[in-house]
């Protein structure tokens, strides 16, 4: 029996990861159904990308998702942006339409974008990413996916065109333009439209 409160525990959340991975996947199982996303392999692809990559904290890498090569940069954000995005659906809204118009504001390595594109494949998605580092991935992962109709543009939307700090953050959903926020990294200048 592990005991939770072991003092020769090599990591002290490694119950909390335990209960947290179980509660991810039960999310998955027990939320609705996503069209043209197969709950298993969804599963089986999170769960050999948490064998072999996650634990070694790789960057700059790919990772076969639902028969697709997505590049990341870093094996802990691609692992939080899966479990967000397709175990929560966090984005997911029905349309109406066979072919919604999408803004993915905050594009970051085109995860969100993926999964519109699978949800609804004949979407237009408009898809934002003012980090240099980011777009470079978001684009190679929209190009190397063959995923039509998506526009990727290297820029933040803003109130005024012209340049601002964009402040990263070691959280990969919480960059913001114009304002240091907990966690965030140094800013860097990006093109505001």
């Amino acid at each position: 029996m592990f005991n939770k409160n072991s003092k020769n525990e090599k990591s002290p959340s490694l119950f909390n990861r335990i209960e947290q991975n179980i509660s991810d996947i039960l999310t998955l199982y027990s939320g609705r159904p996503l069209p043209g996303i197969s709950k298993t392999s969804l599963l089986v692809d999170w769960l050999l990308f948490g064998i072999t990559d996650y634990k070694k904290n790789k960057t700059d890498d790919i990772l076969k998702l639902l028969k697709r090569k997505i590049h990341y940069r870093s094996s802990h954000d691609l692992n939080y942006l899966i479990t967000e995005i397709f175990f929560y659906k966090i984005y997911y809204f029905h349309s109406t339409k066979p072919n919604p118009r999408i803004l993915d504001c905050g594009a970051n390595i085109g995860l969100a974008t993926l999964f519109f594109k699978i949800l609804y494949p004949n979407s237009i998605i408009e898809a934002f990413e003012p980090d240099p580092e980011l777009f470079s991935i978001l684009k190679r992962n929209v190009t190397e996916n063959q995923l039509s109709n998506v526009h990727v543009y290297n820029y933040a939307l803003g109130e005024k065109n012209g340049i601002g700090e964009f402040y990263p953050n070691i959280n990969p959903t919480i960059g913001q333009l114009g304002k240091f926020a907990p966690g965030s990294l140094p800013p860097i200048q990006v093109t505001i439209r």
